[in-house]
């Protein structure tokens, strides 16, 4: 059963479920296995994706309640809401209820006449926006504590996939090196390959650019790894305690901001960085703080940040359905930069290790943070406390929707890089 509920958009985790080339030519020597394995990954990776859009409309919806919350309390040193504003606060909270899921209540409109009444209907009013506030942040906790579950459960699948496409590069290697005689054509045709291997409409080094793709695995588990996790572990730190201190908080810059306005406008403070276009005309495209942050701007930057696997142009459309066709030097090449891959996606057991370490941690500490998010009149402290719950909002699509974005796609570009080999080498049979 969902917590939330209305439309969940999609995310760049799994944009398809067929591996380009197969569908066209089943038979391709020693794709069954490996491939199978990829596609039966899109259903769990769907689910993921899905929890997380709503763990994304969970933390709008919050951040919405919270600002109406305010804004009641606001009123009490002016005798509390006129049944004017009441009915426009009511009516605002009710649409964000009922988008997310949560309960409806609220007081009567007539308790909001009186002088005396309307404080009292005030708070009341305050106290129901508490309770929504709590049965997102439990909704929010048990997403988290399933997306940590998604990992011991499904990630480890894209190391055996990594495996067998590392064995079947090899092979592919093999044949290349006995390799004789002239092509029968110059182009294969094949529109899904050329979609999936293309870098600007054109398929002319895939053998870079396929070593390019795991140079971009590496470069992601290290962020995740050696930043994103770091910054995990200090936000658990923080929810351990009873009034947060986040002075020991620090988020560094992502980058150069080098995407301009491809991805539109970014959230304020943040910019996105892109990686040079990948195959399949992508790229690595990274959320985060335009310059280091510290204290509450970092747990703050850390909650909207993201690692997402994106078009390098998004207005760009692909045309062409033919590829050259290898040389045995270029298909040693190419699955050269697979075993890089597959290297690069095996070497993240160690992030499966932390991610699946650290995600426990959190949900720990986050299942015993909530009284401090709405306790006492300290004003930093429930700022402090909303952020870090916002800042768990994101871990789910930071820490695990952003490794699996690459993991995923990645694994799917080598497969296609290796059918588009084996469809070279049949043409000097």
């Amino acid at each position: 059963m969902r917590h939330f509920k209305g439309l969940v958009t999609r995310m760049a985790l799994e944009s398809e479920s067929e591996v380009p080339g197969v569908a066209e030519d089943a038979a391709i020597a020693g794709a069954d296995s490996a491939e199978t394995e990829l596609v039966e990954l899109s259903e769990p990776v769907a689910e993921l994706n899905e929890d997380i859009a709503e763990v994304e409309e969970g933390n709008e919806a919050a951040a919405s309640l919270e600002a109406y919350r305010d804004y009641a309390a606001s009123t009490l040193a002016t005798g509390g809401m006129s049944k004017e504003t009441a009915y426009a606060v009511e009516k605002h909270v009710e649409f964000v209820s009922k988008r997310v899921g949560v309960s409806k209540r609220f007081p009567a409109m007539e308790s909001f006449g009186g002088a005396t009444s309307r404080v009292k209907a005030t708070n009341v009013a305050m106290e129901e926006i508490k309770d929504k506030l709590k049965e997102i942040w439990t909704a929010i906790v048990e997403a988290l504590k399933k997306a940590a579950q998604w990992v011991v459960d499904n990630f480890n699948k894209y190391f055996g996939s990594a495996e067998k496409l590392q064995k079947r590069a090899e092979a592919i290697a093999e044949k290349a090196k006995s390799l004789s005689g002239t092509a029968k054509k110059k182009t294969i045709e094949s529109a899904a390959l050329f979609k999936a291997l293309q870098i600007g409409n054109r398929v002319n080094n895939v053998p870079a650019s396929i070593a390019d793709v795991g140079d971009a695995v590496t470069s992601t588990y290290e962020r995740v790894s050696g930043t994103y996790i770091d910054v995990a572990k200090k936000i658990v730190t923080a929810l351990d305690t009873e009034k947060a201190d986040l002075s020991g908080i620090t988020f560094a810059a992502t980058g150069n901001g080098n995407a301009g306005d491809a991805y539109g406008t970014a959230p304020e403070g943040l910019s996105f960085s892109r990686s040079d276009e990948l195959p399949g005309g992508m790229a690595v495209v990274e959320v985060g703080p335009k310059e280091a942050k510290s204290g509450l701007a970092a747990v703050e930057a850390y909650a909207r940040a993201e690692v997402s696997v994106r078009p390098f142009n998004p207005k760009a459309t692909v045309k062409g359905e033919q590829l050259p066709v290898l040389t045995g030097q270029d298909v040693i090449k190419v699955t050269d930069g697979v075993e890089k891959i597959a290297a690069a996606v095996i070497g993240g057991r160690e992030i499966e290790k932390e991610l699946g370490t650290e995600l426990k941690a959190v949900v720990a500490a986050a299942d015993k943070h909530s009284k401090n998010v709405e306790s006492g009149e300290d004003a930093d402290a429930k700022k402090a406390a909303r952020a870090l719950q916002r800042a768990v909002g994101n871990m789910a699509k930071l820490l695990v929707g952003g490794p699996v974005a690459v993991t995923s796609y990645a694994t799917r570009t080598a497969s296609a890089a290796l059918n588009y080999c084996e469809k070279s080498l049949a043409q000097y049979k």
